[in-house]
């Protein structure tokens, strides 16, 4: 019995395996539904595993943990069966990734429960350097599609399942991209050749994300030059391993580098970062008093159109200001493309320094797709905690407008996602700065004078 659920060995019957799929279903979903009853008084039905289990619960992830640590022996079972069952079955052994796609799984398991016997025999999973990595019988189509349908899905569990923007999605996805499309590559193939299908594949994979709208073209953009580095460093950290050993399991690394992504990717889930408090600082010096400048900085009429590049594309941008009282009882309201920003003041010097919080944050850009779109991120990526104006007075009846924004974002790695949100805030203080600037330069110059 060991040797037939644990060891990926040998070959089993279609017979043995249905009845081994279904005993091994019910005990798992037995003990789901003891885990739940016990800890959180409700009911797990058999439809529930269509969703991840905190989706549909409330309370603890006590109750989840263990559903997840227990489904471990279980997918480790299930895949040892699948992968005999496609060696009596005379099919490639990279059906087997079909196991961890849900609903297709379910197909694959009837699929094999019905397929009849036969006589032939694939190949041993052990390939050496001269032998090919891939089967030669497998379709091209599939060569072509796996790799961007596999992202597909693992994009899409890491931010809609687990709405989770963390390493294992900006790091470990690009990295496998490139490392299963060089593996996907006959061996005898140029560096050149792989990477052009590892490029294939991150291309068809943003298609993916675009044409089923979880993803739009904003992020797609801005997560592309992290994605080319690592996805090339995945296709070169294969080629040269398959060029430094002679004979090495292919089989078992591609297996691996399946099932590790989605573990990291739950793991992290479990050990949340907290983020940093990033400050950004844009200033500019101003041909009015800092009296003239301060009516203007409190509030503003409506801006011009944008120019800039980044708010043509979707980035929300400040349309105009208005003010509600005066001193520490007031509350400034600056209007985005995308929303309003409510800020209590909390420090009101005049006409030296504006300190506010932001207790309401609309979201930070429109994504555009084909339709719709409106990923988890935008409800975490760009939330800002506070800002201020400070008025420094200059000789010459002078004043150095200094604009600061306090903010944070839920975005790994932190370092690479700010230097795009830094940008994004220095853009919105200048076109904010240069309003201020245009109208308190515009009022006549004796009303300047302090």
């Amino acid at each position: 019995m060991t040797q037939l659920l644990f060891s990926p060995r040998g070959t089993i019957n279609r017979s043995l395996f249905l009845f081994s799929g279904i005993a091994l279903f019910l005990l798992k979903y037995a003990l789901d539904f003891l885990i739940v009853r016990i800890l959180l008084d409700q009911v797990w039905w058999p439809w529930n595993y269509l969703y991840f289990p905190w989706q549909v619960m409330e309370g603890t992830l006590a109750a989840p943990f263990l559903m997840i640590l227990l489904a471990i022996p279980f997918i480790w079972i299930g895949s040892v069966l699948t992968l005999k069952r496609l060696r009596s079955a005379a099919l490639s052994p990279y059906l087997l990734s079909l196991f961890f796609v849900p609903g297709v799984n379910l197909l694959l398991f009837l699929y094999l429960s019905l397929k009849p016997p036969t006589e032939q025999s694939t190949p041993p999973s052990t390939f050496t350097r001269e032998s090919p990595a891939i089967s030669p019988k497998l379709p091209h189509l599939v060569r072509l599609f796996f790799v961007p349908l596999l992202s597909f899905l693992l994009v899409w569990f890491a931010t809609e399942q687990l709405q989770n923007y963390g390493w294992g999605l900006f790091i470990g996805l690009p990295f496998m991209i490139g490392f299963l499309s060089m593996l996907l590559t006959p061996p005898d193939s140029p560096f050149s050749k792989g990477f052009k299908n590892t490029l294939l594949a991150l291309a068809l994979t943003a298609l993916l994300l675009l044409l089923l709208m979880i993803e739009g073209i904003i992020c797609i953009l801005m997560a592309a030059p992290l994605a080319l580095l690592l996805a090339w460093l995945g296709a070169l950290l294969l080629y040269l391993l398959r060029n430094s050993y002679r004979s090495w399991n292919q089989g078992r690394i591609f297996s691996c580098s399946l099932l590790l992504l989605p573990f990291l990717m739950v793991i992290e889930v479990f050990f949340p970062r907290t983020p940093s408090l990033i400050k950004v600082q844009s200033q500019l010096e101003i041909e009015a008093s800092p009296l003239t400048v301060w009516s203007n900085v409190i509030q503003f009429p409506e801006l011009p159109p944008p120019t800039e590049w980044m708010f043509k594309l979707g980035i929300a941008y400040p349309l105009h200001a208005t003010i509600e009282g005066t001193g520490t009882n007031a509350i400034r309201k600056c209007n985005f493309s995308t929303g309003t920003f409510l800020e209590p003041i909390i420090i009101w010097d005049e006409p030296n320094l504006l300190r506010f919080t932001v207790i309401s944050n609309p979201p930070p850009m429109r994504e555009f797709a084909l339709g719709h779109v409106h990923p988890p991120h935008l409800e975490n990526f760009l939330q800002s905690q506070a800002g201020e104006f400070k008025l420094i007075q200059l000789p010459g009846n002078r004043t150095r407008l200094e604009g600061t924004t306090w903010y944070v974002h839920n975005l790994w790695p932190e370092k690479y996602w700010q230097l795009w949100s830094d940008q994004i805030i220095h853009t919105i203080h200048l076109r904010v700065l240069n309003a201020i600037r245009k109208n308190a330069e515009s009022i006549p110059t004796h009303s300047n004078r302090e």
